[in-house]
């Protein structure tokens, strides 16, 4: 499919997850299991953000990636231990995709966090952090997953080459 579409398809798949439509997701999301991260994602946002207003700010798409950079701004209320609302706050952030065959495959969240607990105040900080350090401690005990983002399902180690033409192979990457 040409970029445009695929611009196209990926701004659906958003505007279902804002909107709450699972069916959507389901049409467009090609893994049921990523389509329900991309709602619970959403539907997170909503809680701690329910007011949010929610701008796409540019695309950009080659080929079968698609990339997007948005803001929400919104008044958090409740949601973060120890931080109270209610209180201003504007978060930046951006999707990368990919989209094959008109249903997209993966997607990735980025966000800044570091600026939106700054927003919130200092106490925020501290308890993210030690959430963050608790949660990265109970991953470790239950197994090693990569993950690099908001949005991404769990992968399995990248296994070294097995052979010299494999090795070889990675080198002329």
């Amino acid at each position: 499919m040409s970029a445009s579409e695929n611009k196209r398809i990926l701004g659906r798949v958003i505007e279902a997850a804002l909107q709450d439509d699972g069916a959507v997701l389901t049409a467009l999301v090609a893994d049921p299991e990523l389509a329900e991260c991309i709602r619970a994602a959403s539907q997170e946002s909503r809680r701690l953000l329910p007011d949010q207003k929610f701008t796409i700010e540019s695309v950009i798409a080659e080929g079968d990636f698609v990339s997007v950079q948005w803001t929400i701004a919104g008044t958090y209320m409740r949601g973060i231990p120890g931080v109270f609302g209610p209180k201003r706050v504007t978060v930046h952030g951006s999707y990368l995709a990919t989209v094959e065959r008109g249903r997209v495959l993966a997607m990735t969240q980025y966000s800044d966090q570091l600026d939106l607990l700054a927003q919130l105040g200092s106490r925020a900080i501290f308890f993210t952090a030690v959430r963050t350090l608790f949660r990265r401690l109970v991953r470790r005990e239950a197994g090693s997953h990569r993950h690099s983002g908001g949005i991404m399902k769990p992968q399995a180690a990248p296994q070294p080459p097995q052979s010299a033409a494999g090795a070889a192979e990675l080198v002329n990457l």
